[in-house]
C-alpha cells in the first residue's frame, strides 16, 4: 500500500508504475506532484483515497479496469485534476518488446 500523503508535493516524481499486488493508495498520496505525467494502476488496486492525485494537472492515469467496473473503494474525486484513460496495458508492453526486437535485428 501507498500511505496517505506519502509522496505529497514530491517535485521530482514524473512517472509511476505501481506493481501488481498494491492494494491501496492513501488519501492525498500523490497530491501536488506537479511533474507527475503518467501513472499505471494495476488491477490489484481496490482502494484509492480521496484526492490521491489532486493538483497533478498534467497527469494521465492508465488502468485496464473499465470505468464502470472501478472498485467501490475508489473514492469520489480521487483523480483530482488528472485525466484517466482505460487502456490495454499488455498491448503497450507487447509493442515495446516488438520495438526492442526490431532494434536488435537492425544491429545484426
Amino acid at each position: 500500500s501507498v500511505g496517505a500523503n506519502a509522496f505529497q508535493r514530491c517535485a521530482s516524481l514524473e512517472t509511476l508504475v505501481l506493481e501488481d499486488g498494491i492494494l491501496a493508495i492513501g488519501e492525498s498520496a500523490f497530491s501536488g506532484c506537479k511533474a507527475l505525467t503518467e501513472v499505471i494502476l494495476p488491477e490489484s488496486v481496490t482502494t484509492i483515497g480521496s484526492q490521491a492525485f489532486a493538483g497533478c494537472t498534467n497527469l494521465v492515469i492508465k488502468t485496464t479496469i473499465p470505468r464502470e467496473e472501478w472498485p467501490t473503494g475508489w473514492a469520489d474525486g480521487w483523480f483530482g485534476d488528472a485525466t484517466v484513460e482505460v487502456v490495454e496495458i499488455e498491448e503497450e508492453e507487447d509493442e515495446n518488446a516488438k520495438d526492442k526486437d526490431k532494434d536488435k535485428d537492425r544491429r545484426r
